[in-house]
């Protein structure tokens, strides 16, 4: 007959205690959460940056999401120390994931750049109010941004167009054309 001591002694208690960090850890992670984004609406954070950049940006949620993430991240870290996994191991998961972050970040780097570049080129040259055709898309210019440009079709759709989009395919500008010929 087995003694009630082996039945709570050895890596039943640890799978107990990692099971118990990891839920509280992640309701911690997520009440956290929306107390910073809750916190950050109250200073009216996404009204100061709609402002500031004239885009409506979510800052308050993705905020919000970050602290959520982070203390899932410690969460997960210490369901690991409590299983008896070495710190090394540890480190290295560490590792391997700000590897991903950064490799993630120099792909998003690899977009930015060409559009950024093309802006520069483009977006002396072309007029709010004024009316261009790339490839498919048509419509008038709404507004410039740094890497896009918004058009407004006939039909009232909003279009954002990357400039390296309108470096590659043909940009038209007919009416400037049609004014010039007469």
């Amino acid at each position: 007959m087995l003694e009630p001591t082996y039945l709570y002694s050895g890596w039943h208690i640890k799978l107990i205690v990692a099971s118990f960090i990891l839920m509280a850890g992640f309701v911690v992670g997520r009440v956290v959460g929306k107390f910073v984004e809750k916190g950050l609406h109250e200073l009216y954070l996404n009204e100061f940056f709609r402002k500031a950049v004239k885009r409506k940006l979510a800052v308050e949620k993705t905020a919000g999401t970050l602290v959520s993430f982070a203390i899932y991240l410690y969460t997960i870290f210490m369901v690991l120390k409590s299983l008896g996994v070495t710190q090394k191991m540890v480190y290295i998961a560490a590792v391997v994931i700000a590897l991903g972050i950064l490799v993630s970040f120099l792909v998003g780097l690899l977009d930015f750049f060409p559009r950024w570049y093309a802006g520069l080129l483009l977006r002396g040259g072309l007029d709010v109010g004024e009316y261009v055709r790339v490839g498919t898309l048509e419509g008038t210019i709404m507004r410039k941004g740094l890497l896009e440009c918004e058009l407004e079709s006939a039909s009232g759709d909003k279009l954002l167009v990357p400039y390296d989009r309108m470096r590659k395919e043909k940009l038209v500008r007919p009416r400037k054309a049609q004014s010039q010929g007469d």
